[in-house]
């Protein structure tokens, strides 16, 4: 989800959606998997651009398509952390990363709280990884983290690569 949310960040919600849900049907077509992906993708977009009330608007968004993901996401506004589910279920793991959105501190304690759910830690933990990054941004992820991370320069050099074309305005 994320090279596929960078790339599509500043493109419109329609090549968002398409983009998004291609990409996720190869692994995972079911619907709400891939609405899933597009409101991950969305909500990506909206955040890098500074945009409020993100869930509100991706909610809105998915209400006519999926409304079971529409709703899982408004629930998260007064979910408590003990009613959270991280199963792998994509409806859990959609939930999980707003969430963590609405309710993170910071990236930490976003990531950490979501991880220690168990159940599917690294898809849940790593789905609201996403959303934190584009809301607190390359410094708010501890650089230790970055850095413990095999081929980390690599990695944010492709992240910046992917970011450039993006801003350019070449749809992937």
């Amino acid at each position: 989800l994320a090279p596929v949310g960078l790339l599509t960040a500043f493109q419109s919600t329609e090549t968002i959606d398409e983009v998004a849900r291609a990409s996720s049907s190869v692994t995972h077509a079911d619907p709400r998997a891939t609405y899933g992906a597009a409101a991950i993708n969305l909500a990506t977009s909206l955040l890098i651009k500074g945009e409020d009330n993100v869930l509100d608007k991706v909610a809105a968004w998915l209400a006519d398509k999926n409304p079971v993901l529409s709703q899982a996401i408004l629930d998260t506004k007064t979910m408590d952390l003990k009613d959270l589910r991280t199963s792998g279920y994509s409806v859990h793991t959609v939930q999980a990363a707003f969430w963590a959105l609405h309710h993170a501190k910071d990236y930490v304690d976003g990531v950490l709280k979501v991880s220690n759910q168990g159940e599917d830690t690294d898809t849940a933990g790593a789905t609201a990884g996403i959303l934190l990054g584009a809301k607190f941004g390359l410094k708010g992820i501890p650089e230790g983290w970055r850095n413990g991370l095999q081929n980390h320069a690599g990695l944010e050099k492709l992240a910046e690569q992917i970011h450039g074309l993006a801003k350019t305005g070449i749809e992937g």
